[in-house]
């Protein structure tokens, strides 16, 4: 549904693509996860302070959410990269990746960096002082509602596309 700006410019540039005849691969996914910093949403809102033994998750930590390891969706774009001859012009695969609780996320990630993490309340209070006057930050907090209700990836067409692929497991 689109309830939001950003669900409706996505709309629209979709549109042109399949309207404009287009070759297109759209490979969504959950938010991102990485072991380098990469500016996404884990390492710059969530795991920024794990060096000094602190994790911020910005949700309810019993609410499932999706998560996509980052080399894994790279390597996934490049195997349907290499099907695209036999692909509809326009395909619009789902990464399937993790759902985790975000309880789920930071035991990994505490087994990830082999030490305990101490979780602090995420700051919404001053990103919605500072969001009038950053654009990234308007968008963080337009995107608050999908942290607040179960979110998971529907992987039925990844599957049908890639059934070889196997994703990085999880630090147990």
């Amino acid at each position: 549904k689109a309830d939001h700006r950003k669900a409706r410019l996505r709309i629209e540039m979709e549109a042109a693509y399949r309207d404009a005849g287009v070759r297109t691969i759209v490979l969504r996914a959950g938010d991102y996860l990485d072991d380098a910093v990469a500016g996404n949403w884990f390492d710059s809102h969530i795991a920024n302070k794990a060096h000094k033994g602190r994790i911020s998750y910005p949700g309810p930590t019993d609410l499932p959410h999706a998560w996509a390891w980052l080399p894994d969706v790279a390597r996934a774009a490049v195997m349907l990269s290499e099907q695209r001859a036999t692909l509809p012009a326009f395909q619009d695969v789902l990464f399937p990746g993790y759902t985790l609780t975000g309880t789920e996320l930071i035991a990994a990630t505490e087994t990830a960096l082999g030490r305990d993490l101490k979780q602090t309340r995420f700051p919404w209070w001053a990103l919605s002082l500072i969001a009038p006057f950053s654009p990234l930050m308007r968008e963080v907090k337009a995107m608050r509602y999908l942290l607040n209700r179960p979110h998971q990836v529907n992987g039925a067409t990844f599957a049908k596309r890639l059934p070889d692929f196997r994703a990085t497991p999880l630090p147990a």
